[in-house]
């Protein structure tokens, strides 16, 4: 999926941007461009921040009665701390993650919490946001960009 928005980002900066980082812009984004290593890292924070929210919200309890008193047989087949320590998570990001998510408005918010909380497909995703499918990578480039500048902005 970087690939794809990869090209989305070639195509959004070519007019007016020819030097790309050059030209005393090594610091930072002053201009407002995403670079293809900001997306890759806030990809990562993403991705941390939803394995994070998922392994939280995927105990052992159970809403119902039942489900409390009876635990589903294939957990006690997998050994499922193994697989949770495979992937480490960085707590503290993810909750920086989390409070940023929080103060987002609108479809930017939504499509995150599509793509990375419930890993919808893209054209769910389409659906339930209300958006065209040839619409949906620039939406979420969008929003990438949204929450990084909310980061951005509380560190």
């Amino acid at each position: 999926m970087n690939d794809r928005l990869t090209g989305v980002i070639a195509v959004g900066n070519e007019g007016g941007n020819e030097g790309g980082n050059e030209g005393g812009n090594e610091g930072g984004n002053e201009g407002g461009a995403t670079t293809a290593d900001d997306l890759s890292i806030i990809d990562t924070r993403l991705d941390n921040w939803s394995r994070y929210y998922r392994d939280r919200l995927s105990g052992n309890c159970c809403g119902s009665a039942e489900g409390r008193r009876y635990r589903a047989p294939w957990r006690q087949w997998t050994d499922l701390s193994e697989i949770r320590q495979a992937a480490s998570t960085d707590v503290q990001d993810a909750e920086r993650v989390e409070r940023a998510w929080k103060s987002m408005l609108g479809r930017s918010k939504l499509i995150l919490k599509y793509v990375y909380m419930a890993t919808f497909p893209d054209y769910i995703v389409c659906r339930r946001v209300g958006i065209k499918r040839w619409q949906f990578e620039v939406e979420l480039m969008k929003a990438k960009q949204s929450i990084k500048k909310i980061l951005d902005a509380k560190n």
